[in-house]
């Protein structure tokens, strides 16, 4: 007899597991189907902001290209990015409007930094990004939660 009745619980118990993955399931479904999407990205360019970019040299400026949108959130007129180096410095930029831009990008915002050869960890924020003398990746990411977006490029020796 125990048996019988452990087997009609277990039954009852997989039953209400089946149920909650149904509803679980039509949640996933209605909520599919809001129409709100959002998307954001951000690039090394080149100096026209035009065309990205993955290699620059070392005392380059770097150009930075953001393009986004958001349903419920406008993109700020000055939106704020960091940019990091291998080496350890990291500059924080404030990417403006790209007012002469194209009607193609949606919300552009665009920025520069220069680099420079550095040799020691570099924690001052002075608008120049201090790159390792042999060549270092560099990263640019924005930490807006509405915004989220990184970007990776190479610079090396002449």
């Amino acid at each position: 007899m125990k048996g019988k009745s452990w087997y009609k619980g277990g039954m009852d118990s997989s039953r209400w597991i089946i149920n909650a993955n149904i509803c679980i399931l039509i949640l996933l479904l209605i909520g599919c189907g809001n129409d709100s999407e959002w998307w954001s990205q951000i690039q090394f360019v080149d100096s026209t902001y035009l065309r990205a970019k993955t290699e620059y040299f070392i005392g380059d400026t770097v150009y930075i290209l953001f393009t986004g949108e958001h349903p419920h959130s406008e993109v700020p007129d000055d939106f704020l990015v960091e940019v990091l180096s291998n080496l350890g410095d990291h500059e924080f930029i404030i990417l403006t409007p790209f007012l002469s831009g194209p009607d193609t990008l949606t919300n552009p915002r665009i920025g520069k930094i220069k680099t420079q050869e550095g040799d020691t960890l570099y924690l001052e924020n002075n608008g120049i990004l201090d790159v390792k003398p042999g060549g270092d990746t560099i990263f640019v990411h924005s930490g807006w939660k509405t915004f989220p977006a990184l970007d990776t490029a190479y610079v090396k020796r002449r």
